[in-house]
């Protein structure tokens, strides 16, 4: 009967069980859903086109399956605030998670005070509009990969420390359409780089296209 019941679940939409301020979240979500405390991933969970999450400060996504990750056909809001940020992480520190893949989202998606630790990448932007705002990635294998001529990205005050790559990585972008601005990148100068793969940099800020900053935090 156990075994029957965790099936049945699997195939239910959005199911939440809480216990002791511990949420396990099982399936895909649909409408809006709002996240807060710790929140158990046993499995990828996706959002589903049209659908939003929105995950309260202090929480924190905790991906106990190895081959979990976190994918957005639709919107996700991860405001942390500077005292209670939002961790997305592996339970243990010899333990890896796959991470965020956004695909194809055209709304604002937003990770404010976001923390990212443990993941095989990060986050995976490709062809959506992402703005990531005073995050920290740490002890990732890599921490952005931004794919695709129509993605969108602002990453701001933004830190990236102790990564096996604390680089991004680029696969057929348009480099008009991204922002770095006043990110810490390791020791390194992360201009450089950009410099050496496109010869178009702005000092700490990469917007060849003059993309006005307001569009990104525009309702």
């Amino acid at each position: 009967i156990l075994l029957l019941l965790v099936v049945i679940r699997l195939f239910i939409p959005g199911v939440i069980s809480a216990h002791d301020q511990v949420t396990t979240f099982v399936g895909d979500i649909v409408g809006t859903v709002y996240l807060e405390n710790r929140v158990n991933i046993i499995s990828t969970v996706t959002v589903t086109e049209g659908a939003t999450l929105k995950i309260k400060p202090g929480s924190a996504l905790v991906f106990l399956n190895p081959k979990a990750e976190l994918v957005v056909y639709g919107n996700i809001q991860a405001l942390g605030d500077k005292g209670e940020p939002v961790y997305f992480e592996s339970p243990l520190p010899d333990t890896q998670w796959s991470g965020v893949r956004l695909v194809g989202s055209k709304s604002k998606n937003i990770f404010k005070y976001c923390r990212f630790r443990r993941a095989k990448v990060a986050i995976t932007v490709d062809n959506a509009r992402v703005f990531i705002n005073q995050c920290r990635f740490t002890q990732n294998r890599e921490t952005l990969q931004i794919r695709g001529e129509q993605t969108r990205l602002l990453v701001k005050d933004s830190r990236f420390l102790e990564n096996k790559t604390n680089w991004p990585l680029f696969r057929e972008i348009n480099p008009k359409q991204l922002i770095f601005k006043n990110n810490f990148w390791s020791t390194e100068s992360f201009d450089a780089k950009i410099d050496q793969k496109y010869n178009k940099v702005n000092n700490i800020i990469f917007a060849p296209a003059k993309i006005d900053p307001t569009d990104w935090t525009a309702n």
